[in-house]
């Protein structure tokens, strides 16, 4: 039997879980008198001994069995034993058959229907039925597939090496493997974070040979929760690793570490300690360092210390490592691997020692090595294979083209960002998550650009999607599709650091790269990047973008959607109707609507600012009055069921200041092509034309506006809308009062040439089809909404000053009421007994008056409410 073996067996027979219940068996079975005695005249007078041979209880007993029965079919193929427990059961259960099959001061009792079992052979079937929860059955072998994240786990014993260290990692062990030292050898695995310093001591292990000459260890200094508990974890690890070997060397190595930290770095009691060491013959921290020294060197063993993540610790926790590499555990033929970043490292010991700290580590270890040099093409290699394994086939070349290159183009920007395997991996990961419902939706490129700034900058990604207006434009050129550019700075600065900045988006990234988290000398990385992505203002490029490129402004949303909340519209969904027909994009929109995406609708159709095309941009514009003339539950003050739009978009989506709509989507004389679209659009309204005649009446009371349509051109169509609506209907409704006031427009007019100033006016056409549609079609019901009561007595009334402004004055007025049919109306007897009243006050005044067929209290009980 081999050493190793002998190891195994020890390591078998001395775990807790064994010996602490054998150790248990051991003593019942030496001492078994007291304990027959004690139990006999406890357990078994007072309980057992009651228990008779009756039917019934041989039901609870077989009752109970059945329980335990079922309860282990249950848990069967989940539930994971104790080991530490089921070895006192199985101890109990030898006692057991010690007394039920040898000479016992005890009778059992059986069950009524047989003298052969007896109650108390019940724990026993519990017992074997319990051990059979120890029988496992072979689970399936469980495997990462298509789904899975790609993991950043080191290699490990099985896994391959996708760095090419192998080689250089054998070459160690075998240097390793030849060396025998009299003190401790440390070596030094240098190598930035991600660049596989983990993955390079797996290869090393796998290399160093496993014989019964070498014992392994691995510490984990980042495990343990300060310096203090380092320590003692350092020896706690080493001493469970060599006990096997020597009989004493385990409590030499418990006693030293406890003495290192209770005089660590205090110099008072290490003098104490030293003289009580002299006077007592207690043993000293050297003469315990020697002793333990010599026992290793009587087991002869090579010892190798591996120690990773260097760089996961603070500066104590570093410096005490140091110590135990050069000092405290500078053992005979010990080997320290220690991995970290050396420049990490460095700037933690400048605190310790700011003279010559570079040198310093030359002291502590033997030998450093850099991790090798590598083609950095490696990681496109890695990144395209791992991609393949995750996304379908069909974009597998789409892979290869973006990530590896072709004969013609190679993307070596990648070298610049995939600095390590860690890189690969978490862009693997981010590409396959947020990706995969955008898969034909996106240029593959594109979002692996964005996903690239986003791992690195956040913040910067950010801007772009929330402030995009601000930082990226347009081109201002008719035909064809418009595309996004980084927006150019036009007034140049004095400023010397920003006089060569040319876009908005570097200048704000060097005013704010701190609050940013970016590194100011990164940003010229940064800018040349996204300019690379959204082709740079003075960037001309030959080769036309595919129509789902992130530069196209009705593309760009769904590069930054992953996933929707519920209750949010799917920007892939609309950005995918938007490319659909006029009427299934409107048929889109009736459906979002349907489903209570109002608001989430109209918020997507206002942050639609830039169109690729004449198609889109007449498509978009469309929709926003289809839109807004859609029928809803909800009762508008004006516009009555319809949902209606935010007026002050479309006045900004459709300003042609200096005809540059004309000019983009209708060419150089396409001015008489936009206003045909606008005025079509507007000739298209149906009855009852609230929302176009609200937007009308809100572009015409501006000072000025670049509005297509002149405000003489929109109040013909208004007209046109009063007049037909006028015709169709009957009632003097609040539609009608809407476009009576539509009609009114400002009239700005200069005092002295600089100042302007503005007054109301209300065409004479509009004022007549009023006229007309009150005196041929319902004067009842213009004469109830012309009486107005008075605020604070409401029995009071007057005629409201508003019939000034339709016919003139009081005058022609009266002329006009007292001209109309009295048999024709219901109200206008008494309207005119109550004019009469109310011209004795100079039509200035509330006058008390009892109406007695006007139904003036419609109107209080509607103001009460």
């Amino acid at each position: 039997m081999t050493t190793r073996s002998i190891d195994n067996l020890y390591k078998i027979l001395f775990r807790k879980s064994i010996l602490v219940p054998f150790i248990f068996l051991l003593i019942y079975l030496l001492f078994h008198k007291p304990f027959e005695d004690i139990f006999s005249n406890t357990f078994i007078n007072y309980f057992l001994k009651y228990i008779k041979r009756v039917w019934y209880n041989d039901i609870v007993f077989i009752f109970l069995v059945l329980i335990v029965f079922l309860i282990v079919i249950k848990k069967f193929r989940q539930f994971i034993p104790s080991v530490y427990i089921h070895s006192f059961f199985t101890a109990l259960i030898i006692i057991y058959c010690f007394y039920r099959f040898g000479d016992s001061p005890w009778n059992f009792t059986s069950f009524s229907f047989t003298s052969n079992f007896k109650y108390a052979d019940s724990i026993v079937i519990i017992f074997l039925a319990t051990t059979i929860l120890f029988i496992k059955p072979k689970k399936k072998e469980i495997s990462n597939n298509i789904d899975s994240f790609a993991d950043d786990e080191p290699l490990g014993i099985k896994k391959k090496d996708e760095l090419g260290y192998s080689q250089y990692a054998a070459s160690l062990a075998r240097k390793i493997n030849s060396t025998y030292s009299n003190r401790a050898f440390a070596i030094a695995i240098n190598g930035k974070w991600g660049f596989g310093k983990t993955s390079f001591i797996d290869l090393l292990k796998r290399s160093i040979p496993k014989n019964e000459e070498i014992i392994e260890i691995d510490f984990n200094p980042w495990s343990s929760n300060s310096a203090k508990a380092l320590i003692q974890d350092f020896f706690e690890t080493i001493q469970e690793k060599i006990k096997p070997y020597h009989s004493t060397l385990s409590k030499l190595l418990v006693t030293y570490s406890n003495k290192l930290v209770s005089l660590n770095n205090n110099t008072l009691s290490q003098s104490i300690q030293a003289s009580v060491s002299t006077i007592a013959g207690f043993e000293s921290l050297n003469s315990l360092f020697d002793e333990i020294n010599n026992s290793l060197k009587k087991i002869n063993k090579k010892i190798i210390i591996y120690i990773d993540d260097l760089d996961r610790l603070d500066k104590s926790e570093i410096l005490e490592i140091i110590r135990l590499i050069r000092n405290t555990a500078n053992f005979h033929n010990t080997f320290f691997i220690v991995a970290y970043d050396r420049n990490y490292v460095i700037h933690a010991l400048k605190g310790h020692n700011d003279y010559n700290t570079e040198h310093f580590l030359e002291k502590i270890f033997q030998l450093e090595i850099t991790l090798p040099y590598f083609k950095k093409n490696i990681f496109r290699h890695k990144l395209a294979d791992r991609l393949k394994n995750k996304l379908p086939k069909e974009y597998h070349e789409t892979i290869h083209e973006q990530i590896i290159g072709t004969s013609a183009t190679i993307p070596t920007y990648l070298d610049e960002w995939l600095e390590n395997m860690r890189d690969v991996t978490r862009l693997t990961n981010a590409l396959t998550l947020n990706l995969y419902n955008l898969l034909g939706e996106v240029v593959f490129e594109d979002f692996m650009k964005l996903e690239l700034i986003r791992l690195r900058y956040p913040s910067v990604y950010e801007l772009l999607f929330k402030r995009t207006n601000e930082f990226l434009q347009t081109t201002n050129k008719s035909g064809d599709i418009h595309n996004y550019h980084l927006k150019n700075i036009d007034n140049k600065t004095e400023n010397i650091e920003e006089k060569n900045i040319k876009t908005h988006f570097e200048l704000y990234l060097l005013k704010n790269y701190e609050n940013l988290s970016i590194p100011k000398n990164e940003i010229r990385k940064i800018v040349s990047f996204i300019e690379n992505i959204f082709e740079g203002t003075y960037t001309y490029s030959y080769i036309q973008r595919p129509p789902l490129s992130v530069i196209y402004p009705s593309k760009f949303n769904r590069y930054f959607a992953y996933a929707l909340l519920e209750g949010s519209l799917s920007e892939i969904e609309f950005s995918k109707a938007r490319t659909q027909s006029q009427d299934e994009f409107n048929f889109k929109i009736s459906e979002w609507v349907k489903k209570g995406l109002l608001n989430e609708v109209a918020n997507r159709l206002e942050q639609i600012k830039s169109f690729d095309n004449r198609e889109d941009f007449e498509k978009i514009i469309k929709a926003i009055f289809y839109f807004a003339n859609f029928e809803t539950e909800q009762t508008h003050y004006w516009l009555g069921n319809k949902i209606g739009y935010n007026g002050k978009d479309i006045i900004e989506k459709l300003n042609t200041y200096e005809n540059r709509l004309a000019k983009k989507y209708y060419g150089e004389s396409g001015e008489i092509n936009l206003k045909k679209f606008i005025e079509n659009i507007f000739l298209q309204s149906q009855d009852p034309f609230s929302f176009e005649a609200t937007l009308i009446s809100t572009i015409n009371s501006e000072f000025e506006h670049h509005f297509p349509l002149s405000k003489e051109e929109l109040l013909d169509i208004l007209f046109g809308y009063f007049d037909k609506y006028c015709s169709n209907h009957f009632k003097l409704d609040s539609n009608i009062w809407l476009l009576y006031h539509s009609c009114k427009y400002k009239k700005h007019e200069s005092s002295d040439g600089h100042t302007y100033y503005s007054r109301e006016e209300i065409p004479n056409r509009c004022k007549q089809i009023f006229q007309n549609f009150v005196l041929t079609k319902d004067l009842d019901g213009y004469i109830l909404a012309i009486i107005e009561l008075e605020s604070f007595n409401q029995k009071l009334f007057a005629v409201s000053q508003t019939v000034l402004e339709l016919f003139g004055n009081w005058e022609d007025f009266k002329k006009i009421i007292n001209e109309q049919d009295k048999n024709k109306w219901k109200y206008l007897e008494e309207f005119q007994e109550f004019f009469k009243v109310f011209e004795e006050k100079s039509f200035s005044k509330y006058v008390p008056y009892k109406f007695n067929i006007i139904p003036v209290h419609k109107k209080l009980r509607k103001e009460s409410e």
